[in-house]
C-alpha cells in the first residue's frame, strides 16, 4: 500500500520562458560579434591556422575551468550561466574593448600627449593606461549584468569570482587566438609567453572584479553596487596595468617581470578564494539556523547541506526511499537535488535580508515562505513527512 502512495511526480519548470530572454539576446549579440571578429581571426594566416590557434587557445580555458570547478563545487551555478559568462568575455568584451582602445589610440591620446609623442608612446599609453580600464570595465559590465538580471544565481563573492574568471577566460581565449594567428610562425613561443609565463591574467583580474561585486549583495545601501564597482575596477585595473607596463620599467628583466606579474597576483587570488569560500558557507548555514529552530528543517538536513559528500549520499538515499514509496525512477534524486538547492537559496536569502536590513520586508518574507513550502513538497517525495 505504501508503494502506491505516490503514483506520479510532476516537477514544475524552474524558470519561465521570459527568464531566458537575456540568454537569447546575448546569443544573437554573440553571433554578430563573431562575424565581426571572423576576418581578424581567419585573415592573417588562413582558416587552417585559425583552427589550430583555437585549439592552442583552449588549453588555458581548460585550466581555468578546472579552477572554477574547484572553487564553485560547494554551490555550483548552472552550466548555461557559465556559458553566458564565457560568451560575454569571448565576444562582447573583445569587440567593445578593442573599439574603445582603437578610438583612444587614434583620437584621444594624440591630443593628450605632446606633439613629439611617437607611435611607440601612443602604443605604450594605450596598452598600459587605456586597455586596463576599458577591458576591465567591459568585462566587469558582464559581471554586473549577471548580478542584475540573474540575481538568484549571484550569491556573494564566490559567485563573483566564478563569473569573473569565466568572462576573463573567454576574453583571453579570443585574444590568444588573435595573437597566435598574427604570429603563427612563432606559435610555440607566443603560447609560452601568453600562458606558461603568465597563467594568471584576464581570468584573475575579472575574478577580482567579481569578488568585490559579490559583497554588494549583503549591503544595506541602495548604492552598494556602484560603490563596490570602484574597488572592483581599481583592483582589476591595477594588476592589469602592472602586467602591461612593467616591462617598460627601468632595470626590469624578463625574469623579474614574471615574478612581479605572477607571484603577488597568485597570493592575492589564493587569499581571495579562501576568504570567499568561508564567507559563503557561513552565510548559508547561518541563514538556515532560524528555520531549524522553527522546525522547517531538521538539524541533520543542515549537516547534509554543509558537505558535498553528504549531499551525494543524500541523493542516493532519497532515490531509494522514493522508489519504496512508489515514485518513478529518478524522482527521488531530482527531488533531493531541488530540495538542496532550495536550502541553499533560503540560507543566502535570509542572511542577505538580515545584513541589508530587509528581514521584515513583506516581499522578502513571502519569497522565503514560498521556497519553504516548495521544500516541504519536495521532501514528501522521499519521506513520509
Amino acid at each position: 500500500m505504501m508503494n502506491n502512495r505516490i503514483k506520479r511526480v510532476v516537477f514544475p519548470r524552474e524558470h519561465g520562458l521570459d527568464f531566458y530572454a537575456p540568454l537569447l539576446a546575448l546569443g544573437v549579440f554573440a553571433a554578430i560579434t563573431f562575424l565581426e571578429l571572423l576576418p581578424a581571426l581567419a585573415g592573417p594566416a588562413g582558416v587552417s591556422a585559425a583552427v589550430t590557434s583555437s585549439a592552442w587557445a583552449l588549453v588555458p580555458v581548460v585550466f581555468t575551468l578546472i579552477l572554477v570547478w574547484l572553487i564553485d563545487y560547494w554551490e555550483p551555478e548552472p552550466l548555461w550561466l557559465y556559458a553566458f559568462a564565457f560568451v560575454w568575455g569571448s565576444g562582447v568584451s573583445v569587440v567593445v574593448g578593442a573599439t574603445i582602445n582603437d578610438f583612444a589610440s587614434a583620437r584621444v591620446l594624440p591630443r593628450l600627449l605632446n606633439e613629439g609623442a611617437t607611435v611607440y608612446d601612443i602604443s605604450r599609453y594605450t596598452a598600459s593606461w587605456i586597455a586596463p580600464l576599458s577591458e576591465e570595465a567591459v568585462k566587469g559590465a558582464g559581471i554586473i549584468l549577471i548580478y542584475l538580471v540573474f540575481r538568484q544565481y549571484f550569491n556573494g563573492p564566490v559567485d563573483g569570482i566564478v563569473y569573473g574568471a569565466l568572462i576573463g577566460a573567454g576574453f583571453a581565449f579570443t585574444e590568444n587566438i588573435l595573437y597566435f594567428v598574427r604570429n603563427y610562425d612563432f606559435l610555440a613561443e607566443v603560447f609560452t609567453v601568453r600562458f606558461l609565463d603568465g597563467p594568471l591574467s584576464h581570468d584573475t583580474y575579472s575574478a577580482m572584479f567579481g569578488f568585490c561585486i559579490g559583497f554588494a549583495e549583503y549591503s544595506k545601501s541602495k548604492w552598494a553596487l556602484a560603490r563596490w564597482s570602484i574597488p572592483a575596477l581599481a583592483s582589476a585595473g591595477t594588476f592589469h596595468f602592472i602586467n602591461n607596463d612593467a616591462l617598460y620599467w627601468e632595470g626590469m628583466t624578463y625574469e623579474s617581470y614574471k615574478f612581479i606579474t605572477n607571484v603577488p597576483l597568485a597570493l592575492v587570488a589564493t587569499g581571495m578564494v579562501f576568504y570567499a569560500r568561508r564567507y559563503e558557507k557561513q552565510a548559508v548555514l547561518g541563514g538556515l539556523e532560524p528555520y531549524v529552530k522553527m522546525g522547517w528543517f531538521a538539524r541533520h538536513e543542515v549537516v547534509m547541506i554543509s558537505r558535498i559528500r553528504n549531499r551525494r549520499q543524500a541523493l542516493l538515499w532519497a532515490e531509494r526511499q522514493a522508489l519504496r514509496l512508489g515514485a518513478p525512477a529518478g524522482s527521488g534524486a531530482e527531488a533531493m537535488r531541488r530540495f538542496q538547492n532550495i536550502m541553499l537559496q533560503i540560507g543566502h536569502k535570509t542572511t542577505r535580508a538580515a545584513r541589508s536590513g530587509r528581514l521584515g520586508d513583506p516581499i522578502e518574507r513571502a519569497s522565503v515562505f514560498s521556497l519553504l513550502e516548495q521544500a516541504q513538497t519536495l521532501r514528501s517525495v522521499f519521506t513520509m513527512r
